[in-house]
């Protein structure tokens, strides 16, 4: 298991940590974007909004090297009130 140090949720956005001395962060776009250099963010940008278009939930990990971004889709059962 990776150790985290540094541990810190952020109700409504994410976590950050340090991993290797690096900042990690897991969390929403509001929260992930505005760590992203300027190079990254026309592009994250663009796969959030195929995200969004589609109905899927979307979950960002960056870790100052690479980022991940997990897409989620729900469907309601027929009989979900």
């Amino acid at each position: 298991p990776a150790l985290i140090k540094n541990f810190r949720n952020i109700p409504g956005y994410g976590l950050e940590g340090t991993y290797n001395e690096k900042k990690v962060y897991l969390g929403n776009a509001a929260f992930i974007l505005p760590t992203l250099p300027e190079s990254l963010k026309e592009n994250v940008h663009k796969h959030i909004s195929i995200a969004q278009e589609k109905g899927e939930a979307l979950t960002l990990f960056w870790n100052g090297d690479a980022i991940f971004l997990f897409r989620f889709k729900d469907t309601l059962r027929s009989h979900a009130k």
